[in-house]
């Protein structure tokens, strides 16, 4: 299970059968949402980024966004590709 974690900046994941873990990224970590590949995508709040982490947490790639974005929610579609609502009133299709 992963969470965000937005007072303390990271994102935390709770395996099964090991210790909680957290990591930092730029910005405040504000939704997460599970992807198909085992991994999760997170809206970076005030960094106009998103981040795609892998399933064990040992790769995070971040994507910026436009200036003034703001992401917040997240969702997976249909086909696998991930959504982010905007701040600015937008929602994005993030390629795959």
């Amino acid at each position: 299970m992963w969470v965000t974690e937005i007072l303390a900046d990271k994102l935390g994941r709770i395996p099964m059968d090991e210790p909680i873990q957290e990591m930092e990224l730029p910005g405040k970590p504000h939704d997460v949402v599970a992807d198909p590949d085992d991994g999760v995508w997170v809206s970076l709040w005030g960094a106009n980024q998103i981040a795609r982490v892998s399933g064990d947490g040992g790769e995070v790639v971040t994507i910026d966004l436009p200036p003034g974005s703001e992401p917040h929610g997240l969702a997976i579609g249909p086909d696998g590709a991930p959504w982010v609502a905007l701040e600015s009133g937008y929602a994005l299709r993030m390629p795959t």
